[in-house]
């Protein structure tokens, strides 16, 4: 391609340097200056062609780029998306674990306070009967329920 360029400059600058040894009334300047219009013509055409090429693959290089960068956009949106989902699930496991530990721990609690009270309500008195104090604290709200 660089060849054909040259060779066209090249020949571009001998019509134009025939032209200025003849005269411009002759027959032989007026095809000589044919043959340059042509010349140049071809000139600008290639200018043209190289042009556009350019353009076009500027064009397509912008467009490679803005494609390249929407899909570096969605992948950085994504990764974002995926490392917020991964904090929520392991505040998720955080919160499942304290709320099922905070309900064992307060039922082993209820149980073993409710444990002891019952032991002590249950002892007899030298009577044999269970009326402590602490028995009556423990069983009245029970037997209300059932009294109406």
């Amino acid at each position: 391609m660089d060849e054909a360029k040259t060779k066209l400059q090249e020949e571009i600058v001998e019509v134009f340097n025939t032209m200025n040894g003849l005269s411009p009334d002759s027959e032989k300047y007026s095809k000589t200056l044919e043959g340059l219009v042509k010349l140049y013509e071809l000139k600008i055409a290639e200018d043209k062609v190289n042009f556009d090429f350019q353009e076009k693959e500027a064009r397509r290089e912008m467009e490679e780029r803005q494609h390249i960068d929407e899909v570096d956009a969605v992948y950085a949106t994504r990764q974002e998306e995926f490392e917020e989902k991964k904090k929520q699930n392991r505040f998720q496991w955080i919160n499942l674990g304290a709320s099922v530990g905070i309900t064992i721990l307060t039922g082993a609690a209820s149980y073993t306070f409710h444990n002891h009270w019952l032991k002590k309500s249950f002892k007899f008195e030298e009577d044999g009967t269970i009326a402590g104090a602490t028995s009556r604290g423990v069983w009245n709200p029970l037997f209300k329920l059932f009294r109406k």
